[in-house]
């Protein structure tokens, strides 16, 4: 690779656009998307050798394993960008198709647009919550937006993305689970979420290096009560949904394939009239929806 020198990239005024930066930056990543877009979350207004400079070092952040969208900070989901960092997970496409499975089933079964209550539980970036809500505003009036998460500094990042899009009746509690919520509103939840940590602790060694960077708490789980490896977050939450949300209500939960089947059986078992399993992109169990009785 072709070293680049401060009195070479001083004379460009144009480093951004440089074919040999980019070249440097796509040969560092292996990728020439990812190069643009490192090059594109790179501050233009400074001079150009700290631009040259700055975007070689996230190149080489980005060769070490550390994952783009930190590196660059903000992310899509679905219709709405989310600011990221490492305090929260980042938001897989399966997540986004749970929250599509959600709304498809929210849209068929509750069409009434009544004032909506809506908890995302264990929030991370807000990513779920602030999807949902957004996606609904045009045909829904809101009640209550509710995101927990036990981590406070998630809770930072969720606070700082629902201002900037302009959710500021959001509602931001700490705490686990359930706990995070008044008693006030059992019975109460129109639609509730989740995409809580659900992989196993025998999968550390085999997981990928970009895994490393994301929060542990947000991405390991303890045997369920069933002895189901990782399962005790997901059966948390789905034996205990049925309890806070409305007649009618939608329950999305995402989880790992091999949970799918004791998950949806605790839903059946829990005073869930309709409980759906939703396969992912790449055809496995992701997770399940559910209409409360």
């Amino acid at each position: 690779m072709r070293s680049w020198q401060r009195s070479e990239l001083a004379s460009s005024p144009r480093v951004m656009g440089d074919p040999e930066l980019l070249a440097a930056v796509t040969e560092l990543t292996g990728s020439k998307i990812e190069a643009s877009w490192l090059l594109a979350s790179v501050d233009s207004t400074m001079e150009p050798e700290h631009v040259a400079a700055t975007a070689l070092a996230l190149a080489r952040r980005r060769r070490a394993g550390e994952p783009l969208q930190y590196l660059i900070g903000r992310w899509p989901f679905r219709f709405i960008e989310l600011d990221l960092d490492a305090r929260v997970l980042i938001p897989r496409p399966e997540t986004e198709q749970l929250v599509g499975e959600v709304l498809e089933v929210w849209r068929t079964h509750r069409p009434d647009a009544r004032r909506l209550t809506l908890v995302d539980l264990g929030t991370g970036s807000g990513a779920m919550g602030l999807s949902i809500r957004s996606e609904l505003e045009a045909e829904a009036r809101f009640h209550r937006t509710i995101l927990t998460d036990v981590s406070l500094d998630a809770l930072e990042v969720a606070t700082a993305n629902a201002r900037r899009l302009g959710h500021l009746d959001v509602e931001l509690c700490a705490g686990s689970w359930f706990d995070a919520l008044d008693p006030s509103l059992l019975g109460s939840v129109d639609l509730l979420v989740s995409n809580p940590p659900y992989v196993t602790d025998s999968f550390r060694t085999e997981m990928a290096v970009e895994l490393g960077y994301e929060p542990e708490g947000a991405l390991f789980s303890a045997e369920g009560p069933d002895g189901t490896p990782g399962f005790a977050d997901v059966a948390r939450i789905v034996s205990q949904a049925a309890a806070w949300m409305a007649s009618g209500g939608v329950l999305g939960v995402e989880m790992a394939e091999h949970h799918v089947v004791p998950a949806a059986l605790i839903a059946e078992r829990s005073d869930f009239a309709r409980v759906e399993r939703f396969v992912d992109l790449a055809g496995k169990p992701r997770g399940i929806v559910a209409v409360k009785s």
